[in-house]
């Protein structure tokens, strides 16, 4: 029973240290060393919470590998992530914090005036040069839904 006991209890200690461990370096350290005050991700249609995670870690976010997929299988973000652009504030942020902001903010707006008379090409030039860079097809795709031309009121 002592032999036992002396396994099973080392074994536990190093699950928890390491558990522990891993919540700090995800959810309670500072994620972006950098001194900006914002960051700018873009969130494509299609985009998985993965490649996310590969977007933010060139923009030198810093996302635990193991911890983030846990936190992933636990919360189903993948299936509450939203196409568009956000702006999040970093203030010492832990990773947790950047993909929870992600998650649950409403995507960055952009005003967009189109003139009178103005054709139906000269809409997708803007549409589809910076800062929105919408690809052609998709919007094709949003010109062509009737459900979307009605609610717009066309």
């Amino acid at each position: 029973m002592k032999k036992i006991l002396l396994i099973i209890i080392p074994v536990f200690l190093i699950i928890f240290g390491t558990s522990l461990y891993f919540y700090w370096d995800f959810a309670l350290k500072t994620a972006h060393p950098n001194d900006a005050n914002t960051l700018t991700v873009d969130v494509e249609p299609g985009m998985s919470l993965y490649a996310l995670k590969t977007e933010l870690v060139k923009k030198e976010v810093k996302i635990p590998s193991i911890p983030f997929k846990i936190w992933n299988r636990i919360t189903g973000a993948d299936s509450k992530l939203h196409v568009g652009e956000f702006e999040i504030s970093l203030n010492n942020s832990s990773a947790l914090e950047i993909l929870n902001t992600i998650l649950s903010s409403q995507p960055k707006g952009h005003k967009i005036t189109i003139r009178e008379g103005i054709t139906i090409w000269d809409i997708e030039k803007i549409f589809t040069a910076p800062p929105l860079n919408v690809e052609k097809d998709v919007f094709h795709s949003w010109i062509r839904a009737p459900h979307r031309l009605k609610r717009m009121g066309i």
